[in-house]
């Protein structure tokens, strides 16, 4: 993908603001990441050599005041030679997986294929679910990771939406006011508007918490506030 829109004064501050914040995480080698914003849209291409790097740097541009929503292009590219097979690879996910087996439970199967990681199974919150997906991911050789687990949540109390409701209350930053909740079998529906990426990724976070939530779907729009 391109963003071919010649960039504004906005869009060239915001751009300047992304790469600087790359640039100062210590988890992320910003040498060979290229940034492109239009209308507050930041395009991210360039190689990085681990998952985890790969999504610190995109956490890092989701910080950033001014963006709307972040389209990930990077690619891994782990060092040749410190490759591992697809055996090995699955040797270790499989030793993470049963490190982790006390909070996401055993019933999580992992297949490597070329680097990249299917995740199935199933767990009974979708917090475990993220949990497991984020710690593969950050293992190293990981290029990729496919989701496929399955949630299979706790009965949903009759008050969820009320307890949603007063946990996203509770977090610093977040005009409740302008969020809209829903909740339908187990299932968060998020509305509204926020000023930032990272406090719609704080609204999912939070809602997701709760060990009936099958499932978050986040339609909250990021209007940000001029820098």
């Amino acid at each position: 993908m391109s963003l071919t829109v010649t960039p504004t004064r906005h869009d060239i501050a915001v751009q300047d603001a992304v790469g600087a914040e790359l640039a100062w995480r210590p988890n992320v080698d910003a040498r060979h990441v290229s940034v492109t914003v239009s209308d507050g849209i930041v395009l991210l291409t360039g190689t990085v050599s681990t998952l985890g790097e790969r999504r610190a740097a995109v956490r890092a541009a989701q910080s950033v005041s001014g963006v709307v929503t972040v389209i990930d292009e990077i690619v891994v590219q782990p060092p040749g030679t410190t490759t591992l097979s697809d055996a090995e690879l699955a040797k270790r996910v499989d030793a993470a997986l049963r490190w982790h087996a006390a909070a996401i439970g055993q019933n999580i199967r992992a297949e490597v294929v070329h680097g990249r990681v299917l995740l199935t199974g199933m767990v009974e919150a979708d917090w475990q679910r993220r949990s497991v997906e984020r710690f593969v991911g950050s293992l190293e050789h990981v290029v990729g990771v496919t989701d496929e687990i399955v949630v299979t949540p706790r009965p949903c109390p009759p008050d969820l939406q009320d307890q949603v409701v007063s946990a996203l209350r509770r977090q610093s930053g977040l005009d409740v006011g302008k969020i809209s909740v829903n909740v339908h079998d187990g299932e968060v529906r998020l509305g509204g508007i926020v000023s930032t990426v990272a406090q719609r990724l704080t609204a999912s976070r939070v809602a997701a918490a709760h060990p009936a939530v099958r499932a978050v779907r986040n339609n909250i729009r990021v209007i940000p506030d001029l820098i």
